[in-house]
């Protein structure tokens, strides 16, 4: 499935784009995936209004703390997020394309990624470093997967990327097979030196053993050897189209030092509170002063 398709299947509606000042672009630029962080997904359902979060069955949506018109979607029972930009699909001869008010290709990604990051980690959501945020927030970029696989963050191109586990058969298994292997070559050995109707009878007797025999050793009981494999896929089923929830979860936190976004502002009230603060502590401090010197 090519990424025009993916696209059609990713029919976010976040937001009313308008029309004169949009820009088109195809791909998958406006989604970064993270893949493997830790998330405490029941903390966040019990943080989550009905106005705050967009909540489904697989994910929950919040609007993004840095910028409030970019959506973070949130798996429930897998650690994945999602930053998603606003973005519709429009037509044309030539296939879809992808209209939004901002390009991809210009956005933060990077100081977004830390903030939001930031942000989820102050309210418990999510369970992660301050270094780890910092290598994250370092390597995003739209259209791309970080996913934690083997001890650290991987940058990996597409969407469909994630951390599994490829399994191996016991050292039993594997001794045995090894053994399977070494009959195999020794019984073809003599079936060079016979006729060339009798070579492929031969030949046929002996790959047969192999399969009886490789089939035998399967069967012995043993644990299994796993080891973390990074594994992309080329299409993965997302769900339908969801809005943005009404108001931000940030702003039930306004308390929180965090550094705001472009589209926070309910941080805006603080910075008077605090101007206004500062300004009458410099005129108590000058009618102080002046009525010392009278």
């Amino acid at each position: 499935m090519g990424s025009k398709k993916v696209f059609l299947i990713f029919l976010f509606f976040l937001g009313i784009i308008s029309p004169t000042n949009a820009i088109l672009i195809e791909g998958e630029e406006f989604i970064l995936k993270i893949d493997g962080a830790k998330i405490n997904s029941t903390k966040l359902l019990e943080l989550c209004t009905p106005e705050s979060c967009v909540i489904k069955e697989h994910f929950v949506i919040l609007r993004s703390y840095y910028n409030e018109s970019v959506a973070i979607e949130v798996g429930r029972g897998k650690n994945y997020i999602q930053f998603i930009l606003p973005f519709k699909y429009v037509s044309f001869d030539k296939g879809v394309q992808v209209i939004s008010d901002i390009d991809p290709k210009k956005y933060n990604w990077k100081e977004s990624v830390k903030t939001d990051l930031t942000f989820l980690k102050a309210i418990g959501i999510l369970n992660i470093s301050d270094s780890e945020i910092a290598k994250i927030s370092g390597i995003a970029e739209g259209g791309y997967s970080i996913v934690y696989c083997r001890d650290k963050w991987n940058k990996l191109k597409g969407l469909g990327c994630y951390c599994g586990k490829i399994c191996q058969y016991s050292e039993e298994v594997r001794r045995c097979i090894r053994e399977c292997k070494k009959n195999f070559l020794n019984c073809t050995e003599p079936c060079g030196d016979k006729k060339e109707e009798e070579w492929e009878n031969c030949w046929n007797v002996c790959k047969n053993a192999l399969g009886i025999c490789t089939e035998e050793c399967k069967k012995i009981e043993g644990e299994k050897e796993c080891e973390e494999n990074i594994v992309c896929l080329e299409s993965f089923g997302r769900p339908t189209a969801f809005l943005l929830p009404e108001k931000s979860l940030s702003s039930f936190f306004s308390n929180l030092s965090l550094p705001a976004g472009p589209s926070t502002p309910f941080h805006g009230d603080i910075y008077i509170i605090l101007t206004a603060a500062v300004i009458f502590g410099v005129i108590v401090v000058f009618l102080f002063i002046r009525k010392i010197f009278k």
